[in-house]
Protein backbone atom coordinates (compact mmCIF):
# COMPACT_ATOMS: atom_id res chain seq x y z
CA UNK A 1 0.00 0.00 0.00
CA UNK A 2 1.55 3.81 -0.58
CA UNK A 3 -0.45 6.48 0.62
CA UNK A 4 0.44 9.47 -2.27
CA UNK A 5 -0.79 13.02 -1.80
CA UNK A 6 0.24 16.13 -4.43
CA UNK A 7 2.20 13.19 -6.11
CA UNK A 8 4.31 12.74 -3.27
CA UNK A 9 4.79 9.51 -1.00
CA UNK A 10 3.95 10.33 2.31
CA UNK A 11 3.77 6.57 3.70
CA UNK A 12 4.57 2.92 3.00
CA UNK A 13 2.83 -0.22 4.07
CA UNK A 14 4.46 -3.89 2.62
CA UNK A 15 1.38 -6.66 3.48
CA UNK A 16 2.96 -10.29 2.84
CA UNK A 17 0.27 -12.86 2.72
CA UNK A 18 0.45 -16.56 3.54
CA UNK A 19 0.72 -17.58 -0.24
CA UNK A 20 2.97 -14.78 -1.68
CA UNK A 21 6.22 -15.64 -2.62
CA UNK A 22 8.85 -13.45 -0.95
CA UNK A 23 9.46 -10.09 -2.96
CA UNK A 24 12.31 -9.35 -5.04
CA UNK A 25 13.24 -5.98 -6.51
CA UNK A 26 11.46 -6.43 -9.78
CA UNK A 27 8.08 -7.16 -7.94
CA UNK A 28 8.94 -3.76 -5.91
CA UNK A 29 9.77 -1.73 -9.23
CA UNK A 30 6.50 -2.46 -10.67
CA UNK A 31 4.62 -1.91 -8.28
CA UNK A 32 5.10 2.09 -7.99
CA UNK A 33 8.71 1.25 -6.06
CA UNK A 34 10.12 3.13 -9.10
CA UNK A 35 9.46 6.62 -7.15
CA UNK A 36 11.55 5.58 -4.29
CA UNK A 37 14.24 4.47 -6.77
CA UNK A 38 14.42 8.03 -8.27
CA UNK A 39 13.99 9.85 -4.43
CA UNK A 40 16.05 7.94 -2.83
CA UNK A 41 18.71 6.30 -4.89
CA UNK A 42 19.82 3.05 -5.34
CA UNK A 43 20.96 2.22 -2.45
CA UNK A 44 18.07 3.13 -0.12
CA UNK A 45 15.89 0.57 -2.84
CA UNK A 46 19.05 -1.73 -1.80
CA UNK A 47 18.99 -1.61 2.22
CA UNK A 48 15.24 -1.56 2.07
CA UNK A 49 15.57 -5.35 0.96
CA UNK A 50 18.21 -6.11 3.49
CA UNK A 51 15.70 -4.52 5.96
CA UNK A 52 12.58 -7.23 4.49
CA UNK A 53 14.77 -9.77 4.83
CA UNK A 54 15.56 -9.69 8.15
CA UNK A 55 12.71 -8.88 9.14
CA UNK A 56 11.08 -11.89 7.78
CA UNK A 57 13.33 -13.94 9.68
CA UNK A 58 11.73 -14.24 13.02
CA UNK A 59 8.48 -15.34 11.19
CA UNK A 60 10.11 -18.30 9.76
CA UNK A 61 9.36 -20.61 12.01
CA UNK A 62 5.47 -19.82 12.84
CA UNK A 63 3.72 -23.04 12.14
CA UNK A 64 0.48 -21.59 10.67
CA UNK A 65 0.19 -19.39 7.83
CA UNK A 66 0.00 -15.71 9.07
CA UNK A 67 -0.19 -12.05 7.15
CA UNK A 68 2.80 -9.84 7.78
CA UNK A 69 3.57 -6.99 7.77
CA UNK A 70 7.02 -6.01 6.65
CA UNK A 71 7.18 -2.72 6.66
CA UNK A 72 5.24 0.21 7.45
CA UNK A 73 6.78 3.53 7.23
CA UNK A 74 6.10 7.78 6.83
CA UNK A 75 7.53 10.22 5.59
CA UNK A 76 9.12 12.57 8.03
CA UNK A 77 7.25 15.49 7.53
CA UNK A 78 4.16 13.54 7.80
CA UNK A 79 4.97 11.70 11.09
CA UNK A 80 2.31 12.22 13.79
CA UNK A 81 -0.80 13.03 11.04
CA UNK A 82 -2.33 9.46 11.69
CA UNK A 83 -1.06 8.06 8.01
CA UNK A 84 0.67 4.83 9.79
CA UNK A 85 -2.75 3.99 11.88
CA UNK A 86 -5.06 4.41 8.58
CA UNK A 87 -2.67 2.47 6.67
CA UNK A 88 -3.15 -0.25 9.52
CA UNK A 89 -6.66 0.42 9.74
CA UNK A 90 -6.96 -0.55 5.99
CA UNK A 91 -4.22 -3.16 6.03
CA UNK A 92 -6.44 -4.81 8.61
CA UNK A 93 -9.68 -4.63 6.68
CA UNK A 94 -8.11 -5.98 3.66
CA UNK A 95 -7.11 -9.18 5.71
CA UNK A 96 -10.79 -9.22 6.85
Amino acid sequence: MVCEEDNKIQGVLVLKKPEDKDICIFDYIFSGGIKMLFSGGLKTVILFFKLLEESDKPCNDLKEPKYLVFLLATANECKGKGIGSKMLEACEQYVR
